[in-house]
């Protein structure tokens, strides 16, 4: 399979495409803007729209879904994430009394410099995760993560590495 082309990359809407860039055809892209960095790599059947900015060695796994809607999402060299990890800067705000009332959460999503996500977690709006964090399984983040942080889940509390904090308490 033949990746696209700086040329086609630049056509759907980026600005700037680095060299030795992999992005799989099977990637869909909706009203895209931003960049990608040198050695950038997007895998099959994934989904991308807005405005996505992505440094150098940044890796997204198959049937991630970047949704730039509400605000940007900008991923720093060397950061990366596992397969259906979902990244929302625009979500209904589940915290209000009247869930009915339309009222809906936007902001930017910024990942640090070589700080990972694990396979299946969401990252909701308006989040920042530090450099050097990491990020594990399923996990849903809905406030910072702090540079050098490891969030787990529940289910893998056994971990005794870094600063571990209870995925399902963010």
């Amino acid at each position: 399979m033949t990746p696209y082309s700086r040329e086609e990359l630049l056509a759907l809407g980026f600005e700037s495409v680095g060299a030795d860039v992999m992005v799989s055809r099977d990637v869909r892209f909706f009203a895209i803007s931003g960049s990608l960095g040198d050695r950038v790599r997007i895998d099959t059947y994934s989904i991308v729209t807005g405005q996505v900015e992505l440094g150098a060695d940044v890796h997204i796994a198959p049937l991630c879904f970047l949704s730039a809607t509400g605000g940007r999402i900008s991923m720093a060299r060397g950061s990366g994430m596992g397969p259906q990890v979902a990244m929302l800067t625009r979500s209904d705000d589940y915290t209000t009394a009247d869930l009915g009332a339309g009222d809906k959460l936007s902001g930017d999503i910024i990942v640090g410099e070589n700080s990972i996500i694990g396979a299946g977690c969401k990252i909701l709006p308006g989040v920042t995760i530090g450099h050097d964090a990491s990020i594990g399984t399923n996990c849903v983040i809905s406030r910072d993560v702090n540079a050098g942080d490891m969030i787990v889940s529940r289910g893998a509390s056994n971990l005794t590495m870094g600063n571990r904090i209870n995925g399902d308490s963010l």
